[in-house]
């Protein structure tokens, strides 16, 4: 009994400092993400995204502002930090979104699925607790590693637990594309082109 009440008041204690395991909250609209991406014959690729839209447990984006703003494939939605799906394409089940939901707080050797055998089964297993820096002003923050298997493909990402957002992902022959840069609005947003949110917009129906 004892012992019981020590962790919970040790718990207590952490999340008043701050320490408490954090939960899933997705980034405001109108955060903007500066990404490095691959070398090519212009020296590194680069690219801006923009989150246009947000809800409990997603937040979509237009993946580069110089892309064509009026098509789906211009937009994803990234549900729970971590799983990505295109606007032009069918969205997660509820249950799916439920259990990604769920992997949070993120702990070490948890692993949840999205999909199945018979189309796409895509398996996230969080690792080791780390840090990350988004920007040079901010420095270094919580994160932490996450492996995403699709079928003989493997990807070690990077989350970032103060934005609720991946910010890193790295493949097995070296390269990768990481955020160098994100800063959110300090001014409301206007509304997302449903138009153009493609299978995304029913979300915000939701």
């Amino acid at each position: 009994m004892i012992r019981v009440l020590s962790l919970v008041i040790t718990g207590l204690i952490l999340a008043s400092w701050g320490f408490a395991e954090p939960s899933y909250k997705s980034p405001e609209i109108g955060t903007q993400i500066t990404w490095q991406g691959q070398f090519n014959k212009d020296g590194r690729d680069k690219r801006i995204s923009k989150v246009v839209a947000r809800g409990e447990d997603f937040a979509i984006y237009v993946y580069d502002l110089f892309n064509d703003l009026e098509e789906p494939l211009s937009y994803f939605v990234e549900f729970s930090g971590i799983h990505i799906t295109s606007c032009a394409y069918q969205m997660p089940s509820k249950r799916e979104r439920e259990n990604l939901m769920r992997f949070w707080p993120l702990q070490a050797g948890r692993s949840v699925e999205v999909g199945s055998a018979d189309t796409v089964l895509t398996t996230y297993k969080a690792g080791q607790r780390t840090s990350y820096a988004v920007s040079q002003i901010d420095g270094k923050r919580p994160a932490q590693y996450v492996t995403v298997v699709d079928g003989d493909i493997e990807t070690s990402v990077v989350v970032s637990l103060d934005w609720g957002t991946t910010v890193r992902f790295g493949w097995d022959d070296g390269e990768n594309d990481r955020a160098i840069e994100m800063f959110s609005p300090v001014v409301p947003e206007t509304p997302a082109n449903l138009a153009a949110l493609g299978e995304c917009a029913q979300l915000l129906d939701e």
